[in-house]
């Protein structure tokens, strides 16, 4: 692996892989391609049956990758533990293929999502009377603990330093409060210029089934607008599911594999 160093010397590999049948999982663009150049967390390796793109993070790696010949086994494993996740339409065979050939080079399958979608249109399912509000600077800290204790760091794709300063300041992390005004639910969103995707939701524990998680999602809504919302759930987390079924959401024929490559020097006491 090759560390990036800036787009331009990326810029050719990436027109090497855009030709008919590639299976590919990335959907980063230019602006977040160089960000990653730009805090030196990018790394890159061309091989003949592809090239891969390495997110560096602090637990591992996440991978993104162009495979143009599945003939052309991976070889050499990986330096770190590294994720690849690949969203695909329930009927996109070249992706599910594309599992196979990871799993040949030493991942194995950890996770299965689904995404449901909600279209645009109001939603009565809480009233705004001790509802959600836009986390602060303030609440960072709090914020960072209620994600990290409810979602894995392998799976969970937490927002990094940089990226929870810059939700926070667009007004894309919502929370609510418990008795002393700590941040004690959060929900996490993203906008796009057709749509948003809710990217998180915790509350803590001794706040559930109190109906935090409801008015979080109510406020956010309410802030969605006129927009289409989206969100991804494990396929096996029942209550999750659930509870966006009772907020409109329904599946909409996308399906995701999370598969993981652990390395063996680390592997002893980590969990997914």
């Amino acid at each position: 692996m090759r560390k990036v160093g800036s787009y331009e010397a990326l810029e050719p590999l990436l027109c090497e892989q855009l030709r008919p049948g590639v299976r590919t999982n990335c959907a980063m663009d230019r602006e977040e391609l160089a960000r990653e150049i730009g805090a030196g967390t990018l790394y890159a390796r061309r091989w003949a049956g592809g090239l891969a793109l390495l997110c560096r993070r602090t637990w591992g790696d996440r991978m993104f990758f162009y495979l143009t010949e599945p003939s052309e086994p991976w070889t050499g494993g990986f330096p770190r533990d590294t994720v690849v996740e690949m969203p695909r339409r329930r009927t996109d065979g070249a992706l599910e293929e594309a599992g196979v050939f990871w799993e040949a080079a030493g991942f194995r399958r950890v996770l299965e999502r689904l995404r449901l979608t909600r279209e645009a249109g109001p939603w009565a399912g809480a009233a705004p009377d001790g509802g959600a509000e836009l986390a602060g600077p303030a609440d960072v800290d709090a914020v960072r603990a209620l994600l990290e204790e409810n979602f894995s760091p392998y799976t969970g794709w937490l927002p990094g330093g940089e990226e929870l300063d810059r939700a926070l300041r667009a007004g894309e992390i919502l929370c609510v409060r418990d008795g002393t005004g700590r941040a004690a639910g959060v929900l996490h969103f993203v906008r796009r210029p057709w749509e948003t995707e809710l990217r998180h939701l915790a509350v803590r524990q001794d706040l559930r089934r109190q109906g935090a998680a409801r008015r979080l999602i109510a406020g956010y809504l309410a802030m969605a607008g006129d927009m289409r919302s989206r969100v991804w759930a494990g396929a096996d987390n029942g209550p999750a599911l659930a509870l966006y079924r009772q907020c409109g959401y329904a599946p909409d024929g996308w399906c995701s594999t999370v598969l993981l490559y652990r390395d063996r020097q680390n592997e002893k006491g980590r969990t997914i």
